[in-house]
């Protein structure tokens, strides 16, 4: 079984929320951390602990917490499928993107790797196709937000299938 696996949704979090620190503040600090996570010190003191002892952060009281290779290759996928999943959400499927980020939360911890890596295959298709791109999009989320309107789909099919 591979450390990601057997890392719980919530030390993920904290893999990710270190990682960000890192990126936009130079450091992770546990305050920080608390902050970032809404929780108490003493819990991120706890799951740095537990994170030390699977490898995955270097942690000490008295000075920043970095990621060790392993945590940051972890915290990096987590990313990666969060930016993914949140994109899908958004861009294909037309959810909200304060809704698609809280839902990519979720998600990033359980997505299979062949279905995030149909995902992005998907989105890739949807926006490059000529045959589909952006006038699909905003279709489908027009058809999301009012039903099908046949009349349209008739107009769609004639200019196609060349019936005008």
């Amino acid at each position: 079984m591979s450390q990601e696996n057997s890392l719980s949704s919530n030390m993920e979090d904290y893999l990710e929320v270190i990682h960000h620190l890192i990126l936009d503040n130079r450091v992770a600090r546990v305050r920080d951390i608390a902050s970032a996570l809404d929780v108490k010190m003493p819990s991120v003191t706890g799951a740095l602990k537990k994170l030390s002892e699977k490898g995955l952060v270097n942690y000490d009281p008295h000075q920043v917490i970095t990621l060790t290779p392993e945590g940051e290759k972890i915290a990096e996928k987590l990313v990666n499928n969060h930016k993914i999943i949140s994109r899908f959400l958004n861009k294909v499927l037309c959810i909200e993107k304060d809704i698609a980020e809280k839902n990519a939360c979720r998600i990033e911890h359980i997505i299979d790797d062949v279905v995030l890596s149909r995902l992005l295959n998907y989105i890739e298709y949807v926006e490059g196709c000529p045959m589909v791109g952006a006038d699909f999009i905003e279709k489908f989320g027009d058809f999301c937000e009012h039903g099908l309107d046949e009349s349209q789909c008739k107009k769609c099919m004639d200019s196609r299938f060349g019936e005008e």
